[in-house]
């Protein structure tokens, strides 16, 4: 597909015309490059002379009603920009437009930015001379097969479909609708429009309302839903950690954490403790608290250290690990480490293990090795009815393909030395995130880089992670605890239990009464230091 109309000839005649729109449409293909969509980039780009300018587009196969800017002034700029291969940075209806030169030509952004990678993102830039042409509604680098479509409107504005605060639809210029606090649907008839929608309102029932109205109630308006199709309520767990049914606004206004469409038996809401390292701890220790969780920051070297590692739900490791952050994660990791240890008790160990100091031997228990590649290649998922991407059981979003098939979000490497009973969720040219029993818990290795760096964050991706983690967690099967009556540290170990510390143990039990009265044991010294730590300690609690 061409410029929309006969060719770049018939678009000219349209220059300067009464409503003349001057159009780039083009298919492009996922891994391939774009040189005859490039090609026609360039003769659209010349059509773009000075005129009045009214309304710019971009749109696609993944949004067709797109995004606007309606800023003549800005427009004009935009226009100017691509027309010399010029560069510029302007604002207009809530987005920074940018145009400027990325590989071989010009690129148009929404984004705020030139030559850079954000998912999803709006950007569109043929000439660049490989596959990462931009996209719209996707990822921008290795996008997904789609139609990306740009327009430029000029002369005078046309009445469009106008949606009215009750509901009804009128055919009104732009400024009329905006002037009756309607909503403009532009270039769409009312016959194209549904002014009325799900409105989950605050005591948690629906009506079919219009956006404005359903503003003016405090509710949440659902676009392209009706209310047999939309949850207005949900499990929330409310701060003493009960669980009632209420909608958003009454879970937020009591303190809660809501729990859209899932009913209280479907989630757990006492508060996850989880111990994070302070590496790369800028993105996801702030996004954990953001759930409410209660989160301890200790270095990696003071986690595979630490004593009190059965007190907390699940153990959290950032990317960006370093040589020495790997070799205390393969001495807690070995036989009788702590990481060991806390897993086989029941523990979530979680490890994101990307990183640049290149490949890592045993940085998982049961030997997982770390094989760093800078592949940053589109994700394959291998199971794709798993609850991480999935989002089911904890609330999570429904991952897409697309949300990993960016530099900022994808694998970073591979695994290598999994234990046989593995579960693998990609595995684009070796696993990148898997998931195993380890005892009687569970130990998650992923080398994907959503949670990494100023262009990390994926948030569906890193929310569903942490969400994740402490799903696993809440799921996880009670251990025998014992309170240590005696520690006493052989051959070296400087690293050994105090008395009075919890000792989780591999044992399950549904109650305390499952457990031994008492437990006696050697183990190795936790992180990975010389000798052995000999332990007595009573029961204390199955959990």
């Amino acid at each position: 597909m061409g410029l929309r109309t006969v060719g770049a000839a018939a678009l000219a005649a349209l220059v300067g015309t009464a409503q003349g729109q001057i159009v780039f449409e083009q298919d492009f293909v996922q891994g391939q490059p774009s040189p005859n969509q490039c090609t026609e980039w360039r003769a659209f780009q010349a059509l773009l002379v000075p005129q009045d300018y009214t309304l710019l587009v971009m749109k696609g196969t993944n949004d067709p009603d797109g995004i606007e800017c309606t800023d003549p002034d800005a427009i004009a700029a935009i226009a100017a920009a691509l027309n010399t291969n010029g560069a510029v940075a302007v604002d207009c209806d809530g987005r920074n437009w940018r145009v400027g030169a990325c590989g071989g030509g010009s690129e148009l952004s929404a984004m705020g930015s030139i030559c850079s990678c954000p998912n999803p993102g709006y950007i569109v830039r043929p000439c660049i001379g490989n596959a990462n042409w931009g996209g719209v509604n996707t990822a921008t680098c290795g996008g997904t097969t789609q139609t990306m479509i740009v327009e430029f409107h000029a002369g005078p504005p046309e009445p469009t479909a106008c949606c009215l605060e009750d509901a009804s639809c009128e055919m009104l210029l732009p400024d009329e609708c905006e002037g009756k606090e309607g909503i403009v649907h532009r270039n769409k008839t009312c016959d194209d429009v549904q002014c009325d929608w799900a409105c989950c309102l605050p005591d948690g029932s629906c009506e079919s309302l219009s956006s404005q109205r359903c503003d003016a109630e405090g509710g949440i308006w659902n676009e392209n839903s009706a209310c047999e199709d939309v949850e207005c309520t949900g499990a929330c767990c409310l701060p003493d950690d009960t669980c009632e049914i209420l909608s958003e606004q009454q879970c937020g206004d009591a303190g809660g954490r809501y729990n859209k469409g899932l009913a209280c038996e479907d989630v757990n809401c006492e508060i996850p403790s989880v111990l994070m390292s302070t590496n790369q701890s800028t993105i996801n220790n702030p996004r954990a608290q953001s759930f409410g969780y209660d989160v301890t920051a200790r270095s990696i070297t003071d986690i595979v250290a630490s004593q009190d590692l059965a007190g907390f739900d699940f153990v959290w490791i950032n990317p960006n690990v370093s040589a020495g952050d790997a070799a205390q994660l393969r001495a807690g990791s070995a036989e009788g480490g702590s990481l060991d240890l806390y897993a086989k008790g029941g523990g979530v160990l979680v490890i994101n293990i990307a990183g640049n100091a290149g490949d890592q031997a045993d940085i998982a228990p049961g030997g997982t090795d770390y094989i760093r590649r800078i592949t940053h290649q589109a994700e394959q998922f291998t199971t794709p009815d798993h609850p991480y991407l999935t989002g089911e059981g904890y609330n999570g979003a429904a991952l897409t393909v697309e949300e990993f098939n960016n530099w900022n979000s994808t694998d970073h490497g591979w695994l290598e030395g999994l234990p046989d009973a593995v579960t693998v969720l990609s595995n684009p040219d070796g696993p990148s995130w898997a998931q195993y029993d380890w005892g009687s818990g569970t130990v998650i290795v992923t080398t994907l880089t959503y949670g990494w760096g100023g262009g990390g964050g994926r948030l569906n991706p890193l929310d569903n992670h942490l969400k994740h983690s402490a799903f696993v967690a809440a799921t996880q099967a009670d251990n025998c605890t014992y309170k240590l009556k005696k520690s006493k540290a052989k051959g070296g170990c400087e690293n050994c239990p105090s008395v009075g510390d919890d000792f989780r143990t591999e044992a399950e039990c549904e109650i305390v009464k499952d457990c031994d009265k008492k437990v006696k044991t050697v183990i190795a010294c936790p992180g990975g230091g010389p000798g052995t730590c000999k332990l007595k300690g009573k029961r204390s609690s199955c959990g």
